[in-house]
């Protein structure tokens, strides 16, 4: 039977690479922000600051928060790299509406909706530019379900530390 879901941070599901956490430590954190632990990331394309990554998709995305925000410029931060090894959960939106997961959302690729201090989700909505592809439900979540977690994978184009070598 679908149920319905509360919306949630996104997570880590399996990491296949060797790597573990990755650290930002100089220059670390900018200056002003606020992040909760599951936020995309992003390096500064001009300071290498590690900042909040934005609805547009301008620049590609580091990893996702490991741990909250300190408020202090310069801290280290620590992050799960967007890579090919690495799979998240996040949860399924259509802008900032409830959706019903359907199987004509696995295999297609979205952008994020980034609420830095609630929940960043996958905007089904959001179809440009993209920068994750939906792999299929989460473990304990069904097709019909509402708010439903899925699994993703960054697109390659998408991780700011790789070099593009796939699309979907």
């Amino acid at each position: 039977m679908a149920k319905t879901y509360a919306v949630k941070q996104f997570a880590l599901y399996r990491q296949d690479g060797q790597e573990g956490i990755c650290w930002n430590r100089d220059p670390g954190e900018e200056e002003s922000q606020s992040w909760t632990i599951g936020t995309p990331l992003v390096e500064d394309d001009t300071s290498q600051e590690v900042e909040i990554h934005s609805d547009d998709g301008s620049v590609p995305i580091l990893g996702i928060a490991v741990s909250k925000s300190t408020g202090t410029t310069g801290s280290d931060v620590p992050y799960y790299e967007a890579n090919p090894y690495n799979i998240f959960i996040g949860t399924l939106r259509d802008d900032t509406a409830e959706v019903v997961l359907a199987t004509t959302h696995i295999n297609k690729a979205y952008g994020l909706k980034v609420t830095a201090t609630a929940n960043t989700y996958v905007d089904v909505s959001n179809t440009s530019p993209t920068c994750v592809q939906v792999l299929g439900p989460a473990p304990g979540y069904e097709i019909g379900d509402t708010n439903a977690r899925v699994l993703i994978r960054f697109l390659s184009d998408e991780q700011q530390k790789l070099a593009a070598i796939d699309t979907v």
